[in-house]
């Protein structure tokens, strides 16, 4: 019995993946991609801080398009602003590799910028930084 429900449980994953993946083929807009992308990870993942933003390599800088923070103060400006990407930030090593980077504790890694003192006033621990390409 245990054999059924943890395969029903997979099942429901894929379904949502596969649900996730056919709506972001018909969006027409990146903030629409976005915003499916932000409701899938909430749901599927229980993320508390979440920020997706495209990458400018002229310009070296994150546009923010969505996002989410636990505690809705005026950290919530952030999730829309750009941010310079700095040689050896966080962002730089993701961007530069091309795979995530989990980092223990947002609050005292040096290499986050601005995002250690957002998760310090937002109590936020630890974080993964996933480039997403397309």
């Amino acid at each position: 019995m245990p054999q059924t429900s943890v395969k029903t449980e997979y099942e429901n994953r894929l379904i949502a993946l596969q649900q996730c993946i056919h709506n972001l083929q018909r969006q027409e807009t990146l903030g629409g991609v976005s915003k499916i992308a932000q409701d899938f990870l909430r749901e599927r993942f229980q993320f508390d801080l979440i920020w997706i933003a495209t990458y400018q390599a002229s310009t070296r800088t994150l546009s923010g398009l969505q996002g989410l923070l636990p505690v809705d103060n005026k950290d919530q400006a952030v999730l829309h602003s750009k941010q310079a990407v700095l040689p050896g930030d966080l962002f730089d090593q993701v961007l530069l590799t091309g795979h995530l980077q989990e980092i223990p504790s947002l609050k005292q890694d040096q290499r986050a910028g601005e995002w250690q003192a957002i998760a310090q006033r937002q109590k936020i621990q630890g974080a993964i930084i996933l480039p997403i390409r397309y």
